[in-house]
């Protein structure tokens, strides 16, 4: 959708689109994207270890925000996972604006730590790190396919979740194979294929149930408003770093986010540019005045950043320590 967004997408209605499910796919008609196949949020709850600590089995998302769990619970971070943002704009569109963000205020008290993958924190559950991770379902079964002592534990509020998609890029020099590859991935063959591991997929009744995961896995995720998270994206990261960062200072400003503008900046100029080739887009680059979510971005003349990030640092009693 942000790529959409950005203008770099042909819109196309692949053959057999009709038959997809519509809601995993562009609202717009003829589609600039098409969905593949979904993954939803996922908790997963080690009982082993929960079972030392006589943690009950949470059945909701209101459950996790309960004090019992304090110092239990392990999230991705949305500003550099795609399963933390699909987490944090599900609670937000189920929870309203402002019960989204009391919720997550809840929720902060009981998380021990913000993981910078998706997959991460289910991985810490299954190795008994901590009892519980947020994570998405596909990870999850796996996990516990792979012998990790978890129960997969599907909220009962719904699940928020995100879409592998596919698009035809702007200034594709091959159209018509472009397109003809688009017929392909919306066929049954293609989504057959994508069930392999994926519970939900965009073809209607091709998929087969997925090892440990519920068979109506699909009517348990949420009314998914992806042109909303994608507009709302930006101001969403920073009310997240603004209330939850001093929990955990620096966390926030590794590499992820600041790899996420280096690549909106590089779409920019691709866009002003209307052209994908780097001999024809480099120039514009200089031009920049990109809204980011590190900074607004911008270059001097020499090519330097011109608001660059700095941290200045002294020793104090042997230790290297950032000043404030």
């Amino acid at each position: 959708e942000l790529i959409k967004q950005e203008g770099l997408l042909t819109p196309y209605t692949p053959k057999g689109f009709d038959r997809l499910t519509r809601a995993y796919s562009d609202k717009a008609t003829p589609p600039s994207w098409i969905g593949l196949d979904v993954w939803g949020a996922t908790v997963c709850f080690n009982t082993v270890e929960a079972a030392k600590r006589n943690l009950p089995k949470p059945t909701s998302w209101e459950d996790l925000a309960k004090p019992i769990y304090k110092g239990m619970i392990v999230m991705p971070n949305p500003a550099t996972s795609g399963t933390g943002f699909l987490d944090v704009t599900a609670w937000l569109q189920m929870f309203g604006k402002e019960g989204g963000w009391k919720y997550m205020d809840a929720l902060d008290k009981n998380i021990v730590k913000y993981t910078h993958s998706g997959s991460k924190p289910c991985r810490d559950a299954g190795a008994g790190e901590y009892p519980i991770g947020i994570s998405f379902e596909f990870n999850a079964h796996r996990t516990k396919a792979a012998g990790a002592p978890i129960d997969l534990v599907f909220p009962k509020e719904g699940l928020g979740y995100d879409i592998e998609a596919a698009g035809i890029v702007k200034t594709t020099r091959k159209l018509d194979a472009a397109k003809r590859y688009m017929d392909w991935l919306a066929s049954k063959e293609a989504n057959e294929m994508y069930n392999v591991g994926y519970a939900v997929v965009a073809y209607p009744g091709v998929a087969k149930q997925v090892e440990h995961l519920p068979a109506d896995i699909s009517s348990k995720m949420i009314d998914n408003d992806f042109e909303w998270a994608a507009n709302n994206r930006n101001a969403i990261l920073k009310e997240w770093q603004k209330r939850y960062d001093a929990k955990f200072p620096g966390q926030f400003q590794i590499y992820s986010p600041y790899a996420y503008d280096a690549a909106m900046v590089l779409a920019d100029a691709m866009k002003r540019a209307n052209s994908v080739d780097p001999k024809v887009f480099t120039p514009f680059l200089a031009k920049t005045e990109y809204k980011g979510v590190t900074a607004n971005i911008a270059f001097t003349p020499k090519g330097e950043l011109t608001t660059p990030a700095v941290t200045l640092y002294t020793f104090k009693d042997g230790s290297r320590v950032a000043l404030n």
